[in-house]
This record gives structure tokens, sequence and C-alpha cells, in this order.
């Protein structure tokens, strides 16, 4: 089944049907995907099998190299390319992930890396009924809407990003136990990294 892309009725964004997470792409899908990720910024791919950890990280991986990024955050895991975000709790009684929607605030995905990343893939397993929920914004659109006097007072400006000390969903204690834990493990965790 070819890809199909049928564009959202919304700013951005467009659903992508025809996707088998069992195989990779061809180069013509994968060119179809990138055109469509400039084109639409967002992309929901529906329809499709459960894809597994190793297949989305099979997939992201025809479009580029991968952060991994859940070693600042949480222990390490099997698969450092993936970072959990969830509500749910472990039979520990410890958060399986880095939390959940309703405490991670606005933010732009490893905004304080040095070589921010260019995609960020998000495979929602279990979507809760109630709100909060996950939104997403064009930055180009913000960007274009403003005053233009806004837009020459922001282009001589710098910021600085880190999640050191970050309170919109990184638990300190939590990062600190897991953080102790890892070290007695013998892991060692990459320091946090700023921009």
């Amino acid at each position: 089944m070819a890809l199909d892309i049928e564009p959202l009725q919304a700013p951005l964004g467009a659903m992508v049907r025809g996707w088998n997470p069992a195989k990779s792409l061809s180069e013509a899908e994968r060119q179809t995907v990138s055109g469509a990720l400039q084109q639409y910024l967002v992309l929901l791919f529906r329809g499709q099998p459960y894809v597994t950890d190793e297949q989305l990280i099979g997939f992201a991986h025809q479009f580029g190299d991968l952060l991994r990024g859940s070693a600042f955050l949480e222990s390490a895991r099997e698969n450092p390319e993936i970072l959990i975000v969830g509500n749910l709790v472990g039979e520990d009684g410890k958060p399986r992930g880095a939390g959940g929607a309703f405490n991670i605030d606005w933010h732009a995905d490893y905004s304080y890396v040095d070589r921010v990343g260019k995609t960020s893939f998000l495979n929602a397993v279990e979507l809760p009924r109630d709100p909060p929920r996950t939104y997403f914004v064009s930055q180009y659109h913000a960007l274009e809407t403003l005053p233009k006097e806004t837009v020459e007072k922001l282009r001589g400006l710098r910021a600085f990003h880190s999640i050191a000390g970050y309170g919109g969903g990184v638990d300190s204690e939590r990062l600190q136990a897991d953080i102790e834990r890892d070290r007695e493990r013998g892991t060692e965790r990459p320091p946090i990294p700023e921009a």
C-alpha cells in the first residue's frame, strides 16, 4: 500500500496512512515523508499495526542520527533513544517515565543541546480521555505574525537553554534518586547539557 498524505483542517499537520512499521521505507517513501514534514510540520500516522520500540527507532534512523536523550532525564534504558513521557507508575511505586502531560510545561524538544534535533517522533501508546492534551504550534507562523518591530528586536538576542533545575516535569528528587541508583549500578550518566 502506498503512503497516503491528507492535510488536516488546521494551521499545520497532515494525516499519513499506509505506513507499515515492519518494513523500511523505500527511498521514494522516505522522500515523500520528508517533503510532507517540511510542508505540514506535524505528521500524524494512523491505521498501522502496533509499533515496537525497535521499529520506531529504525523508522526514525531513516531521517538522521538520533539523540540518546533519555540518559539526561531518567535512569539508563535499553533504548536510550526513547524517552518515556507518561503518567503510569511501576510496581515499585516510581513513575515509569519522565512525567506526564499534566506536569510538563510548554517546551521545544531538546532545545538545551548544542545540536538540536530537526525532528521529534512521538508514539502515543495510550491517550488520556480528559485534558491535558499534547498540542503543537508553528514557530514559523508565530514569527510571521509578530509585529515587525518585535521581530527586529528579537533577532539580536540570544537565549540560554537548560533543564538543570527545571520544575516543569522533571522531579528533581526522583532525578537525584535515579542518578544515585545509576551510580550504584555503575551506569554513567552524561552531564546535562546547556546551550
